[in-house]
């Protein structure tokens, strides 16, 4: 049997055009639902890290505002560790500072009294001195200055007085001199 074409061609030519139009139509609108349900997927994505981003920095404002809490004690422990760093070392290092304290007692006037006392790493002494008047603190200076130990060294450098105060019953001044380690 044979088969007859009854559709003339150009109705043929647009049937063709018709369908193939209609596949094309179908595809486009398939890649554009595809496009658009992407782009939603990504702004949703895109929504989403921004607010994670926007909790993480509000929280670690947070913890930032609570570490500043922390800051002054992290700062005292370290001084704590470092003076008993540097007491430890003072100690152990050296048991010569017994007859260095021995020897600042033993060489300071009666009518002395030292308020305060810093020893630092390179053994310079800084220390506050009280006395009855001025004539106190020259005799500080010299019983230090002419401090002999057993051995017949000196036992400090020269004393450097970096001025006094005065009121009606006595005599604040600053001193500042070195301990010769070697003469002990």
């Amino acid at each position: 049997m044979q088969k007859i074409n009854l559709i003339p061609e150009v109705k043929q030519q647009q049937l063709k055009t018709k369908k193939n139009n209609l596949l094309s139509t179908t595809f486009a609108i398939v890649m554009a639902v595809i496009l658009g349900a992407i782009i939603v997927i990504l702004f949703t994505y895109i929504v989403a890290r921004k607010a994670q981003i926007t909790s993480v920095d509000s929280q670690k404002a947070t913890l930032n505002d609570q570490l500043k809490a922390y800051s002054g004690l992290e700062q005292t422990v370290l001084s704590l560790e470092t003076g008993l760093t540097d007491i430890k070392t003072i100690i152990n290092n050296d048991s010569k500072w017994i007859n260095i304290f021995e020897e600042i007692e033993k060489d300071t006037p009666a009518d002395v009294r030292f308020s305060s006392m810093k020893i630092s790493a390179d053994n310079t002494v800084t220390a506050e001195i009280q006395g009855k008047n001025v004539t106190t603190i020259d005799r500080f200076i010299k019983s230090f200055n002419n401090a002999q130990t057993a051995k017949n060294v000196n036992a400090f450098s020269p004393v450097e007085v970096n001025g006094y105060s005065s009121d009606n019953t006595s005599v604040t001044f600053s001193a500042k001199f070195s301990v010769n380690k070697d003469a002990f």
